[in-house]
């Protein structure tokens, strides 16, 4: 449920973001999406690892960035 793109020393991974269970912290993938949000990691990570995963981030908010926007 994102999309990754490999920079020069890092790699920038676009999120969907998802309320999860408290009790297994899993996403509710059947519920509305909370939005997106940007993770850049330092160095490279393979976005073939990522694939048909979920992923849980923690840290601080550095600022915005504007994004596409998507309508469907």
């Amino acid at each position: 449920m994102f999309n990754t793109t490999v920079l020069a020393n890092q790699t920038k991974i676009e999120v969907l973001s998802l309320p999860v269970s408290s009790i297994s912290a899993k996403p509710f993938v059947e519920l509305q999406s909370d939005g997106r949000f940007i993770v850049y990691f330092n160095g490279f990570v393979e976005p073939e690892n990522l694939k048909e995963r979920y992923i849980t981030v923690g840290g601080q908010l550095a600022g915005t960035e504007k994004g596409q926007n998507r309508t469907s």
